[in-house]
């Protein structure tokens, strides 16, 4: 997937995107709004579990997937430039520290933010002043003139985890605080009975599956009015509603912790993360190409 860098970390491959344009009803395009898109995040954004026609040990992702979206709204005489720089386990503190400063670097007129759930899988005294801090940051992208979407942390539907549930609502509640204050837009899915669909979640129960990914890239294709996008997205829900989608058989309790919660377990008590050594696999800016039906890159006017 890449070669090792210096200081520890993994360097991942940056070059254009070429991506298969998507079937899709005649709808009326808007002329593009945005022309470097910059992902904010964690595991999720950085598209963990979405092997769909990825390379072993490659993610694609719902951020990913947004990209291409807005790659083929409009028409557009450039590509659209797409960063990702979401990395496994990181916190609202990383995102302030690292991934905003360098999104303001990269000159993002839209930003993406989906992150807390790491933050709130620790103990918390206050979600207002975890949302205070990613608000700062917020702010800061803002007064530069960046669109954010913020996407609100979400929680699998288990029993287990009331109490992150609890603390997921709360902390979705200042973010749409946020959101008023600073002008971002914001997407919530605390309390979204779609998301209770045993499809939009991996094998390791923490993480989307390929299905709950591409659901989450045209929730948020929508909230960004692209057009036709929540027709897409019924559309493709349709498309992929078959045997090859169901999950398999899920683990049992015991197996599950065994494979995935002792892991985890053994790197919180070593004081490691998921995340250590590992870089953003886009911390450039990187063309997302259209491609045409023969798979051939399109050409680019310029």
């Amino acid at each position: 997937m890449g070669v090792r860098g210096g200081a520890g970390f993994e360097t991942r491959r940056s070059a254009a995107l070429h991506y298969p344009r998507p079937s899709a009803p005649d709808v009326v395009e808007a002329p593009p709004r945005w022309s470097r898109y910059v992902a904010i995040g964690d595991s999720i954004t950085e598209g963990l579990c979405d092997d769909s026609r990825q390379a072993a040990g490659e993610y694609r992702g719902w951020a990913d997937r947004l990209a291409m979206l807005l790659a083929h709204t409009g028409s557009r005489t450039e590509p659209l430039l797409y960063a990702n720089l979401a990395v496994r386990s990181r916190t609202i503190p990383d995102v302030l520290d690292r991934q905003i400063p360098r999104a303001l670097e990269l000159g993002a007129d839209l930003a993406t933010i989906l992150i807390g759930g790491n933050d709130l899988a620790r103990h918390v005294s206050s979600t207002r002043g975890l949302a205070d801090r990613l608000g700062s940051g917020v702010a800061r992208l803002r007064d530069s003139g960046c669109e954010v979407l913020l996407v609100t942390p979400f929680i699998p539907p288990a029993p287990f985890l009331r109490v992150l549930h609890d603390r997921t609502t709360a902390l979705s509640r200042e973010f749409h605080r946020i959101a008023g204050e600073t002008g971002a837009r914001v997407i919530d899915f605390t309390h979204d009975p779609d998301w209770f669909d045993p499809r939009r979640w991996a094998g390791d129960r923490v993480h989307l599956s390929s299905h709950g990914h591409r659901a989450l890239s045209y929730r948020a294709a929508a909230a960004l009015g692209v057009p036709g996008a929540g027709q897409l997205g019924a559309l493709d829900a349709v498309m992929h509603d078959d045997p090859a989608e169901i999950l398999d058989e899920p683990l049992s309790t015991p197996a599950w912790m065994w494979t995935h919660v002792r892991p985890w377990l053994g790197r919180r008590l070593r004081g490691r993360t998921a995340g250590d050594g590992l870089a953003p696999k886009h911390d450039t800016l990187v063309p997302v190409i259209p491609a045409d039906p023969s798979g051939h890159p399109a050409s680019v006017d310029r």
